[in-house]
């Protein structure tokens, strides 16, 4: 139950991969890809179950991956694609990252521009998350000053609302632009995995390919 678990579960599955144990790697996947993860974006990690199954010749497996990264990531790639093309403003990519900090995980699919899963993996990345923490640190700072009415109502006090006001705006557009460069980094990344899948998807063709002609050759391997 470590937030890190799980990205050191994908990091075990690469070096297995690497290691070719692919009965433990596989079983590292059937977690990695289960309902409970499935707020958690990670196309790479079906890119490699589906070339684990290729080294295994489990083809038919290998297509059900590779579908379900297009059915999945295909959409995902779009939407960001959409919104950064409608959305110049840094404080509409805030306003995403902010919705993600207050609703509930049963409210997931509501009032997003963005996939909820890409929201949840940006609100996480480090630069984000310390600016987050900043921004809820000055909003903390400001209720102080607000639960004290004597205090609030002197110059003293309002020239803190105003130094606090004015952080906050700056921490928001800056984790606006924060937010556009990673969505423009997932957008990159999407593009070179989907390549990567045209070439997995031709290898998966070509084992499919070989197999067949060793079975007309009456050379395949009895089941």
């Amino acid at each position: 139950d470590h937030f890190l678990w799980h990205d050191s579960l994908f990091e075990s599955s690469w070096a297995m991969l690497r290691a070719a144990r692919f009965r433990s790697v596989l079983s590292n996947f059937h977690s990695l890809h289960s309902s409970y993860y499935e707020d958690f974006y990670i196309p790479e990690s079906l890119l490699l179950r589906s070339i684990v199954y290729l080294y295994i010749c489990k083809y038919d497996e290998m297509e059900k991956v590779l579908n379900l990264f297009e059915s999945t990531y295909g959409p995902i790639r779009a939407r960001i694609g959409d919104f950064i093309r409608a959305n110049s403003d840094a404080m509409e990519y805030y306003a995403e990252i902010e919705r993600a900090q207050q609703i509930k995980k049963s409210e997931k699919t509501l009032n997003f521009r963005l996939p909820y899963n890409v929201v949840k993996s940006i609100s996480e990345e480090g630069n984000v998350k310390r600016s987050l923490f900043y921004i809820k640190r000055l909003n903390d700072e400001k209720s102080r000053i607000d639960a004290n009415p004597g205090y609030r109502s002197t110059p003293a006090g309002q020239y803190a609302l105003k130094v606090i006001n004015n952080r906050s705006r700056n921490a928001k557009l800056a984790v606006g632009d924060m937010t556009k460069a990673h969505l423009l980094n997932m957008r990159v990344e999407l593009r070179d995995l989907y390549e990567q899948a045209g070439f997995i998807r031709y290898e998966m063709i070509n084992g499919k390919k070989e197999n067949l002609k060793m079975k007309l050759a009456g050379k395949d391997l009895p089941a």
